[in-house]
């Protein structure tokens, strides 16, 4: 098992042969398919002003600067309508920045529940975050490998247990 930030290029060079992915992913040579939906979860500063309401409001988010994890990650400005988008986007280029920028208070982001668990820091809360839309996770690999019976077969057991 190995974690790269950018996925589609570590598909492309071979460096591994599947994928798991949160959200869309469209590009040439990848193909994929949808094991299923998880819920998002805002991550915030512990200690900050919103940790003590304990839930937020998806459309509340525009109210924080936005940090936004550019190369792997599932929540982007433009997943809301204009008009409604944060007026401030942190960008970076890793899970580990993103996490690092929101502990160090700099802004709000969302993630899913499993990378939530997966992906602790200290001074990070998760906080349940209503209406907000679902994220996909996708199983990826280069299209050159559609016909791989192994793949075919980890395809099916990671549909036959969700």
């Amino acid at each position: 098992m190995l974690r790269r930030d950018d996925i589609v290029g570590a598909l492309h060079s071979g460096e591994v042969g599947a994928a798991l992915v949160r959200g869309n992913v469209h590009a040439s040579g990848i193909a994929g398919t949808l094991l299923f939906e998880e819920e998002r979860l805002a991550a915030v500063a512990a200690g900050s002003a919103p940790v003590a309401r304990r839930e937020l409001d998806w459309a509340e988010l525009r109210e924080h600067p936005l940090v936004g994890n550019t190369v792997s990650g599932a929540t982007s400005p433009h997943d809301r309508p204009a008009g409604h988008r944060p007026d401030r986007v942190i960008e970076c280029g890793s899970y580990d920045e993103w996490l690092a920028l929101i502990a160090a208070g700099k802004g709000i982001g969302s993630t899913t529940t499993s990378a939530a668990l997966a992906h602790t820091h200290s001074r990070v809360t998760y906080l349940p975050l209503r209406d907000a839309p679902t994220v996909a996770l996708r199983l990826l690999w280069p299209t050159l490998r559609s016909t791989d019976p192994l793949l075919r077969r980890f395809s099916e057991l990671a549909h036959s247990v969700r």
